[in-house]
């Protein structure tokens, strides 16, 4: 029963440190994305000014 119940946790803790990992790694892309996608819109903007 204990091992069954240490393996069980071992599983849970895995997961939620490699959901975390996710979350940190997005939460590091998604602002510069954020950012390429601005810079991409004013860019176009920019340049139908000047087109």
């Amino acid at each position: 029963m204990l091992l069954i119940n240490s393996s069980l946790l071992i599983r849970l803790t895995t997961q939620s440190c490699i959901l975390f990992s996710f979350f940190h790694i997005f939460s590091a892309i998604f602002p510069e994305i954020i950012k390429k996608k601005k810079l991409l819109m004013f860019t176009r903007i920019y340049m139908g000014k000047l087109g």
